[in-house]
């Protein structure tokens, strides 16, 4: 599931750019977010049972990262099925997400400069009619 999630999301930042910097640009936040579990790992390695581990392994973006690492211990039956539940939650709520974005940029040909008023149409955000 993590590997299908940062997929779509790649995909979806992809369809709104047109040249390489853009690309670029988008790129680095994403490095960000999956460079992020690695510095949980470190202590993983060191204290699989450690609580930082046990909290950031509820947080989607790392569960695929940190839940393998828990396994040895073995983790409570419900901490690894609610993980897992919430995993395909957000996988599915990233796949709604980045369908519309995927739609907006590759159909539509909306860039990057028209995420915000594509973010504010689907939290149904209406500006002020002038």
């Amino acid at each position: 599931l993590g590997y299908i999630m940062y997929g779509m999301i790649f995909m979806a930042l992809g369809s709104l750019c047109d040249t390489i910097q853009e690309a670029q640009t988008l790129l680095s936040p994403m490095m960000i977010l999956l460079m992020l579990p690695m510095f949980a790992i470190f202590i993983a390695f060191q204290d699989p049972g450690s609580p930082l581990v046990d909290i950031a392994s509820w947080i989607p973006f790392f569960t695929p990262f940190l839940l393998i690492l828990r396994m040895p211990h073995d983790p409570p039956l419900w901490e690894v099925l609610g993980q897992m539940g919430l995993m395909a939650a957000f996988a599915l709520l990233i796949l709604w997400l980045s369908t519309k974005v995927y739609r907006a940029g590759a159909v539509h040909g909306a860039g990057i400069g028209d995420m915000g008023g594509m973010l504010k149409r689907m939290v149904g955000l209406k500006g002020k009619a002038a």
